[in-house]
């Protein structure tokens, strides 16, 4: 069953594509009628002054008077004509008296141009002359019925009028199934998009590459939907791992815990005990900080900026006695500017912590932090001159969970580095392990 849009959305374009044909036939049809009408007032015009030219044929002068010479045939030219010798009538047309007072005013007025009169009149004066051009002897009149031009007139009104009615519920029927047409697509694709929001997030239109609006507005809406679910099962994969690595500190300070308190222990055991339950503590809050930090670098609107070697010294500071204590050098490398990132350096921090606490437990005599700016970023790198990272495992280790081959006997639940690496990516940046050791790229700010 095809999918419908709202009747709004096609009630608004067949209405916007009727009221703008409408206006058009609206004035089409007014220009049309004036025309019409200019056109029949100078048909009419013409026909009174080829009367005119034929009744001015018919007069004679007699004995210094006009006289009308009337052939057999000329019976209706007569009933049409007024011949006036100076003001006396000496042919006079049948009519009412409303019109023979207009056609005597129109001669005492000496006009020549064509008038309306009652009737449904429309008369016109003439002057006669004699031969040799000698003054004028006296006037003639003739008339036409404006009737049939009216006839015409409105006859034209009516059908133009007809005829717009007829072709504007043509183009309402035409506009409402073409526009009912072109929007089916659109219903489909809505329909679509909101069954796979139920149940198939990874439905596309898959319409190809774009062809016309509609192709365009598929191929991006597919590209939206690859980023969104993209993202959704980044989250979700993302969750499950830390989910399932929270759970692993979470029971192993539960059977410390358990453990301690199920028989009496020597004071040193319970310390340790405690310590474990302290250090197990510490993983879980750093995994739920990273999150925290992650949704927010992912909401922040503005970025700040900050210092990359001051942030990279403080970190060094706050874990050189960390380093110390396990017979590891932590040393920072000055050399260089001071380039900026754009990151806040409490999060900046956050990200490096990691990945220098990593090399100083790999290390085992010496760890050293680098930074240098890059093109359009800033680099830190985390050396340090333990086992190191193998090249096939240099992916593998930033899984949650995963640890490298010198991670054996090792202290640590294998978060790290996948912490710092989600972090770092959530504000532009990337975490990578290599030959030279780990590089920590942040986006310059």
């Amino acid at each position: 069953m095809p999918v419908r849009l709202p009747l709004d959305i096609r009630r608004r374009l067949v209405l916007a594509s009727a009221f703008a044909v409408a206006v058009g036939l609206a004035v089409l049809t007014a220009a049309f009628n004036l025309l019409l009408g200019v056109r029949l007032e100078r048909d009419a015009d013409a026909l009174l002054r080829s009367r005119a030219d034929a009744r001015l044929s018919t007069l004679a002068l007699d004995n210094g008077r006009l006289t009308v010479e009337d052939p057999l045939d000329d019976a209706r030219l007569s009933e049409r004509a007024w011949v006036f010798d100076g003001r006396r009538a000496i042919l006079r047309a049948p009519g009412s008296s409303r019109v023979q007072r207009a056609v005597d005013a129109l001669v005492v007025s000496g006009a020549t141009d064509a008038r309306k009169i009652p009737d449904d009149l429309k008369i016109l004066a003439r002057p006669a002359f004699g031969r040799g051009g000698s003054p004028r002897l006296g006037t003639v009149v003739v008339s036409v019925s404006r009737r049939p031009y009216e006839a015409t007139e409105r006859t034209a009104f009516v059908a133009t009028l007809v005829l717009d009615l007829l072709l504007l519920g043509f183009v309402v029927v035409v506009a409402g199934r073409t526009i009912t047409a072109a929007l089916e697509p659109v219903g489909r694709m809505t329909a679509q998009a909101d069954e796979w929001s139920a149940h198939d997030p990874d439905g596309r239109f898959g319409l190809g590459p774009p062809r016309d609006e509609l192709t365009a507005l598929a191929a991006t809406l597919d590209r939206l939907l690859d980023r969104v679910t993209a993202s959704l099962r980044h989250e979700q994969r993302f969750s499950a791992e830390v989910a399932h690595e929270l759970r692993t500190p979470l029971a192993g300070v539960r059977g410390t815990a358990e453990l301690a308190l199920r028989h009496p222990r020597p004071e040193a055991e319970l310390r340790t005990a405690l310590e474990e339950v302290v250090a197990g503590t510490d993983r879980m809050t750093r995994v739920v900080d990273t999150l925290v930090e992650a949704a927010r670098a992912d909401a922040r609107t503005t970025v700040a900026t900050s210092d990359a070697r001051a942030v990279a010294g403080a970190v060094v500071a706050a874990l050189r006695d960390t380093a110390g204590a396990e017979g590891v050098a932590l040393e920072l490398d000055a050399a260089g500017g001071e380039p900026r990132i754009g990151v806040e350096d409490a999060l900046a921090a956050q990200i490096l912590t990691p990945v220098i606490e990593n090399a100083i437990r790999y290390g085992r005599s010496r760890a050293c932090v680098a930074v240098a700016a890059g093109q359009g970023d800033v680099l830190v790198t985390v050396t340090d001159d333990g086992p190191g990272i193998g090249a096939d495992e240099a992916e593998a280790v930033f899984a949650p969970g995963a640890r490298g081959r010198a991670g054996s006997g090792v202290a640590g639940a294998g978060l790290g580095l996948a912490l710092s690496r989600r972090l770092a990516r959530a504000i532009g940046g990337d975490v990578a392990a290599g030959p030279d050791g780990v590089v920590v790229r942040l986006p310059s700010g």
